[in-house]
């Protein structure tokens, strides 16, 4: 695809992944070709949140993925080329989890730059959109992964929105299925995906 930038909005790897395969994980992603680099942001089980007995630590992920000279965003802002800032949020789940407010994020940023939020859950429209975000990129929900999971999600609203793009005022909003599933090696909702989004000025 040839893109000027990748984002990764979480969960690359999961918390039964082995020490070798993240390592193999983050290397591939440290090797795609870009113009302006790799980005990304924790999910709710990159860290291990949930394992009992975790096969790498979390400190041991930021290095790993560090090393492979992809930037992490935690609560964090970029800009490139002096035309997009990246918001990169801290996961709202996982242990003692704790972010700051968005609007503390993009107090210096330049509002005529496009302003893009990466958020692994889909969460904070309302506060995105009145922050002056012109777009919001997610994961998690895996569009439900197995059915009917994903038509639960919608019907009682556990997240945002579940699957595909949606506009809420000026923000634009769009939640991608995924690479892979989680838990089982199995879906049956929507498809394994990325998602190439194209900024026309």
């Amino acid at each position: 695809q040839n893109p000027d930038v990748v984002l990764i909005v979480g969960d690359f790897v999961d918390d039964d992944t082995t020490k070798e395969d993240m390592i193999r994980c983050c290397a591939a992603l440290g090797e795609i070709k870009t113009t302006y680099g790799v980005y990304y942001v924790y999910g709710n089980h990159d860290k291990n949140n949930y394992a009992a007995k975790p096969n790498y630590s979390a400190e041991e992920m930021e290095d790993t993925i560090t090393q492979a000279g992809i930037q992490i965003l935690e609560d964090e802002t970029t800009v490139i080329n002096q035309e997009i800032a990246l918001i990169g949020r801290a996961d709202r789940g996982g242990r003692n989890a704790k972010r700051k407010d968005i609007s503390s994020l993009v107090k210096e940023l330049n509002p005529e730059q496009e302003w893009i939020v990466l958020d692994h859950q889909p969460s904070e429209y309302k506060k995105a959109e009145n922050t002056g975000c012109d777009m919001i990129l997610s994961g998690h929900t895996h569009a439900g992964q197995i059915w009917p999971v994903g038509l639960f999600a919608s019907l009682f609203h556990f997240d945002e929105l579940n699957y595909g793009e949606q506009k809420q005022g000026n923000l634009d909003a769009i939640v991608t299925s995924g690479i892979a599933g989680w838990g089982y090696p199995i879906r049956t909702e929507k498809h394994s995906e990325y998602v190439v989004v194209n900024l026309i000025s």
